[in-house]
């Protein structure tokens, strides 16, 4: 089922852009380094999408061990540092030329929209390849990022976006423990449309109001104690 990916198909569109900075700041703030960055980015992302392979590869002739293909399996589904390089690279890509890339994109609203909406689409209707199913979506979802982020026409700055921003480390944190809870207590249905959508709408209902809770209880008193240290310290 496809909300079984969910766990690192969610992680995707909200780390890409929040962990490029974190991985390209250090080794992109000279010109000098941005081009050696990219050659780093690319050879990570290489090697982390063809190691699980060339793993198995080497399993298949040598050791056929349905155990180390199973760890193989599980530690590259679960880790996605090729996802996170991907996300590295476009995001890399749309800094270095921005303007270019934003005639390109939003010459065409139909062209925006379909690159908006065409991963949300395809995820809630099970799409999947056999091979790089995630590291398509990366793509997908980072390019969905880009547009309604930078298109001058989508103002998502406002108070629900606000709202989810503060809760932000809440939902990234407990989605996951919610998807699982869900999945097994909330039962099957034939019609798989309207179990996606009763599974997806509880889902997010309750990633919300978790997130919500542990925002005004232990996280906010952390946030005011870091204040204080800030205030202090200045």
């Amino acid at each position: 089922h496809c909300i079984i990916s969910l766990c690192t198909l969610f992680s995707i569109p909200i780390s890409f852009f929040h962990n490029k900075y974190i991985f390209c700041k250090p080794i992109l703030g000279r010109d000098t380094k941005r081009k050696k960055a990219l050659y780093y980015i690319v050879g990570l992302i290489s090697f982390f999408t063809l190691l699980p392979f060339g793993l198995k590869f080497i399993n298949f002739m040598f050791y056929k061990s349905e155990d180390f293909y199973n760890i193989i399996s599980r530690f590259f589904y679960g880790t996605k540092f090729n996802c996170l390089g991907i996300g590295t690279f476009i995001g890399f890509l749309f800094f270095r030329n921005k303007e270019y890339i934003n005639k390109i994109l939003f010459k065409y609203n139909l062209l925006t929209l379909v690159l908006t909406i065409l991963p949300f689409v395809l995820w809630f209707f099970q799409f999947r390849t056999d091979h790089l199913n995630d590291e398509i979506y990366a793509v997908l979802f980072a390019f969905s990022i880009y547009n309604i982020v930078q298109h001058p026409n989508i103002h998502i700055d406002n108070s629900i976006t606000r709202f989810l921003g503060k809760i932000s480390y809440g939902i990234y944190l407990y989605h996951w423990i919610i998807v699982i809870v869900l999945v097994r207590y909330i039962p099957k249905m034939d019609n798989i449309a309207i179990y996606n959508l009763v599974l997806y709408s509880a889902i997010l209902s309750a990633t919300i109001f978790i997130s919500w809770i542990s925002f005004v209880t232990y996280e906010r008193f952390f946030l005011n104690l870091k204040k204080r240290y800030d205030t202090i310290k200045r």
